[in-house]
């Protein structure tokens, strides 16, 4: 869950899982369009793996979901 951003714009995100804050650097944010009816933010994992994470309508969104 979103908590807080920061002064360098790092995300401060709260895993229910291990009940603790995780630190989220932001990379870049695709903004929502009324064309593309979603917005997205890519983000490095305190693991250094990159995540791209997308919000928008349900009927853009599924479709565009691999199986698997």
């Amino acid at each position: 869950m979103f908590k807080d951003r920061d002064d360098q714009s790092n995300m401060h995100i709260y895993n229910r899982h291990t009940d603790e804050t995780e630190l989220y650097e932001l990379l870049n944010v695709i903004e929502f369009t009324s064309a593309r009816k979603r917005m997205s933010v890519i983000v490095k994992t305190p693991e250094d793996k990159i995540l791209i994470m997308t919000k928008g309508a349900d009927s853009h969104i599924v479709e565009r979901l691999a199986r698997g």
